[in-house]
């Protein structure tokens, strides 16, 4: 039995749908192909030609009269003053219009030149690619390590147990802000709004935020309290505050009490059974907890998302390209058209509409489609500077009561989300700290992400220390760091 859509901390909930129609399943039965041999298709009679565009597909072009061309003036004023991006500036030299290529630095997170430039030629048919229709974004506080480990945990065994809820639709996270619109030649005011609210709370980030669980008939999650959910509301309303200043949007912070749901909308017979579960979980540890604003595309906030599993090579014109891994938007209110086994949805990779065989895909969760752009990390710094007063990780083993922390922590330099070139052909994710403060020179951390979470390490005092000193000490786990002149540091 379907349920019905709906939304739990601004998230989308699957719908589960059937086509309609006479035909039968394309494909192999049970499962989809077994290889590209077995591509063997009922033909889909009954359907007149080509699928039908939209009306407002087919007249796009022409509909983007003078308040478009307007905003594109006004995109196109603003670079004059300031000169274009180091990421939009090979994208205009490779010819692409300021407007779309905005939009794809958008879509892709404005990492590289190089991924954008690959979404254009993707979008080349896309009959959307010169709409002016901007990407939504969130602020979510999302765990890392231990914690990450054990919340995920609990979402394998409580899938396994209980079958599926609404919490398995994203990940852990602590909701900051509702979604909210920006135009994608603002987007870079976001990254500055999100670390100038970062900076000015990091003294105040809790080392241990503080969660108690919460259970009810149709909820399971745990709650933020006391004075650590005041410290994080500050940094959501900051980071409200100055997205209205540096990029004119309006943005909601979230006025419920903070939470963390481990489970929402499940049968009230799994209850016990999801209260168990989460009593595994030992959430007073010490966390990384990292900022993250993600984007989502606003056209298909309602829609079911599916994940190609298979190749799938179009036998007529008005059928989608799939390989494997491309997400499809589907409309479950749009599928009268279609024969049994077949849907109609948009490919996320090529923006492209079209009929596709059902059975060569799986249900797939909307936040999987999500982009994400930044990261401001906070305990980490925090706990850093704690080391240095005392080591302080011994004593936050049981009651948590670290050290106090200077609240003018500006001699942190925290180098967030740095790739590093990785040994052996592995790419690994690298944050580098440096720390100087007290007599005895500088003193550096490095973290780094592999396949078992993120890993600390620390360098002895006194260290003045070379990047690729430092990319040996994740190596060696030990200090390796070199002396140099202050010239010469990073």
């Amino acid at each position: 039995m379907s349920e019905p859509a709906g939304t739990e901390d601004g998230v989308l909930f699957n719908v589960s749908f059937a086509g309609k129609g006479a035909r039968g399943r394309p494909g192999p039965m049970a499962g989809g192909p077994s290889g590209e041999q077995s591509q063997e298709l009922i033909p889909r009679g009954g359907l007149a030609g080509p699928l039908e565009r939209e009306p407002h597909v087919e007249t796009g072009q022409e509909e983007m009269a003078a308040g478009e061309t307007q905003l594109y003036a006004k995109v196109s004023n603003k670079l004059k003053v300031r000169g274009p991006s180091l990421l939009l500036e090979p994208l205009l030299g490779m010819g692409f219009p300021v407007h779309t290529a905005l939009k794809a630095l958008a879509a892709t997170g404005r990492k590289t030149a190089e991924e954008a430039s690959d979404w254009l030629r993707c979008h080349r048919n896309d009959p959307s690619l010169d709409d002016p229709i901007p990407q939504e974004y969130a602020l979510f506080l999302c765990p890392t390590g231990s914690l990450l480990e054990q919340l995920q945990e609990f979402w394998r065994e409580s899938k396994r147990q209980c079958t599926k809820n609404r919490a398995h639709e994203i990940f852990p996270h602590i909701t900051l802000c509702d979604f909210f619109t920006c135009e994608d030649h603002k987007v870079e005011c976001l990254y500055e709004a999100l670390k100038r609210a970062g900076d000015r709370i990091r003294g105040s980030f809790p080392l241990v935020v503080p969660l108690a669980l919460h259970s009810s008939i149709s909820y399971l999650g745990f709650f933020v309290s006391d004075s650590p959910a005041d410290v994080i509301r500050e940094f959501a309303t900051t980071f409200a505050m100055e997205v209205a200043v540096l990029a004119d949007c309006t943005v909601k912070p979230c006025a419920k009490q903070l939470h963390l749901t481990l489970a929402h909308k499940f049968y009230p017979h799994h209850q016990r059974t999801l209260e168990q579960l989460a009593r595994a979980i030992h959430p007073g540890h010490s966390c990384q907890w990292t900022a993250v604003l993600y984007s989502r595309d606003m056209r298909f906030v309602h829609y079911q998302t599916l994940r190609a599993l298979f190749q799938y090579k179009p036998q007529n014109e008005d059928e989608l390209t799939l390989s494997p891994g491309d997400y499809i938007f589907v409309d479950p209110t749009q599928q009268e058209e279609t024969s049994e086994g077949w849907v109609i949805g948009t490919s996320q990779r090529t923006g492209c509409r079209g009929f596709l065989p059902e059975n060569y895909t799986e249900q797939a969760n909307e936040s999987d489609t999500w982009v994400k752009h930044r990261t401001y990390t906070f305990s980490l710094a925090m706990d850093l500077v704690s080391r240095k007063d005392g080591e302080a990780s011994s004593r936050r083993n049981g009651e948590p009561h670290p050290p106090q922390t200077p609240r003018d922590v500006s001699s942190i330099q925290a180098l967030q989300v740095t790739e590093f070139p990785a040994l052996q052909g592995e790419r690994r994710e690298t944050t580098l700290y440096v720390n100087s403060l007290g007599d005895s020179g500088p003193r550096v951390w490095l973290q780094t992400r592999g396949a078992e979470g993120w890993t600390p390490h620390s360098c002895e005092p006194g260290c003045e220390p070379l990047t690729a000193a430092c990319w040996a000490l994740q190596e060696h786990k030990a200090c390796v760091c070199h002396s140099v002149s202050n010239d010469a540091r990073t």
